[in-house]
């Protein structure tokens, strides 16, 4: 088996009120040919999408729609015709822990009302041909002193709580960095890919990699960002963490 963990967000290159995810199929349709290009053959791919999807537990507005689409994809069986093989396969929006299936995670996605407070240079931004009072930058900070606050412009009653949501994403590396540990102590599983430009899952990929030094089986990253000469990804490297870039 292999499996695919995609930190939503932070892979794919999207926007929110896309009104349709149609192109979500295409990703995933190269993801697992990238999958069958390597030397093995898994009877089974899993795909797990993770992202803020639950809030006060009920799906939300995004993960109904991302859902919908997934439910019209035909990804799996994947048939290649070269080999005559095919290869069955499972796309999920992650809710639960793989190790914990019975408890669902309600609260992945919060919503805040109003911009929490700022922080800017002191003085203006380097460059600037406003002025404290002209300086939208200025202005935004002002505004974001408190929830409460209100609007600069002379007469409008509108609050800061009033004008901004903030969404936030909670819990949603920790969920993939547990089902990294986990899959990795699973004799069963052959690969673990990782999509994500995230370093939060880094140390979770350490033990994987570590779980795995000389039995079968790999710890991937898979990247858009080509950037990763850290120190960190050399050591990794070194235990057997394989790092690649996607569209190479």
């Amino acid at each position: 088996m292999v499996y695919i963990l995609i930190d939503f967000d932070n892979f794919f290159d999207y926007k929110p009120a896309d009104p349709d995810f149609d192109w979500l199929e295409f990703e995933l349709n190269q993801l697992t040919s990238r999958v069958l290009k390597s030397n093995s053959r898994p009877e089974f791919i899993s795909f797990r999408l993770y992202g803020g999807w639950m809030e006060n537990g009920s799906l939300t507005n995004l993960a109904s729609r991302i859902q919908q689409s997934l439910s019209s994809f035909d990804i799996f069986p994947f048939y290649k015709h070269s080999e005559r093989v095919s290869t069955d396969g499972e796309t999920e929006l992650v809710t639960r822990l793989i190790s914990m299936p019975d408890l669902q995670w309600d609260n992945t996605a919060i919503t805040r009302s109003g911009i929490p407070r700022l922080r800017v240079v002191s003085g203006l931004p380097p460059g600037c041909a406003g002025t404290n009072e002209t300086c939208p930058v200025r202005i935004l900070f002002r505004f974001s002193k408190k929830r409460t606050k209100k609007c600069p412009v002379p007469g409008c009653p509108v609050t800061n709580q009033e004008a901004f949501k903030i969404v936030e994403q909670k819990m949603v590396d920790t969920m993939l960095s547990c089902d990294i540990v986990t899959l990795s102590e699973d004799e069963r599983v052959e690969k673990i890919i990782v999509a994500s430009d995230d370093f939060d899952m880094l140390p979770s990929m350490a033990i994987a990699a570590r779980n795995y030094t000389g039995k079968p089986g790999q710890i991937c990253l898979l990247r858009t960002n080509s950037n990763y000469n850290y120190d960190i990804f050399n050591r990794l490297i070194a235990m057997g963490l394989k790092v690649s870039v996607k569209g190479n």
